[in-house]
């Protein structure tokens, strides 16, 4: 019932490790002439501060040079998607998972440029709860993270191939 702790599984995996690493080192280890801005307030990441809107301090931080990271090909060498398998015996059988993290060097840069930390990020990520979103017509399924600070969204084959 809880999807989201096999996506937080595959991120602090190895595999993922190694899948997104550029030559070594993590896409989030930005090299420092990137200068790349992070948030020095935190109360921004405060939940209870959220109104529905993005805060303009995250808008702020936005630069060219943040832009181009997230677009710059050169900076992705590797396949666009990581691909985590994992498998256990258990009292049914033997199960196979496979997560598949979608553009995954650019939502670990996207993370890295938004977050505080990457690590706080997954451990929200591995609890959630089933959420009934309302005034959508997809029909898919969405989850919220125990802790309400994200909100998970099924993606359709449509919207992946778009």
């Amino acid at each position: 019932d809880e999807p989201t702790s096999m996506i937080a599984y595959a991120l602090m995996s190895p595999e993922y490790q190694r899948q997104t690493s550029v030559e070594g080192e993590s896409l989030v280890s930005y090299p420092s002439e990137l200068n790349i801005p992070r948030p020095v307030d935190d109360t921004i990441f405060d939940p209870s501060r959220s109104n529905g809107s993005v805060d303009e301090s995250i808008l702020s931080m936005s630069s060219s040079r943040t832009s181009s990271l997230l677009l710059d090909p050169l900076l992705y060498t590797k396949a666009l998607h990581a691909r985590v398998s994992y498998g256990e015996d258990g009292t049914l059988g033997k199960v196979k998972y496979t997560v598949t993290c979608y553009y995954a060097k650019r939502f670990e840069a996207l993370r890295g440029i938004c977050l505080p930390s990457e690590l706080e990020f997954i451990r929200s990520l591995s609890r959630c709860k089933k959420w009934g979103a309302q005034g959508g017509k997809s029909n898919v399924f969405f989850a919220k993270t125990l802790d309400d600070r994200f909100i998970i969204k099924q993606v359709t084959k449509t919207e992946l191939e778009s």
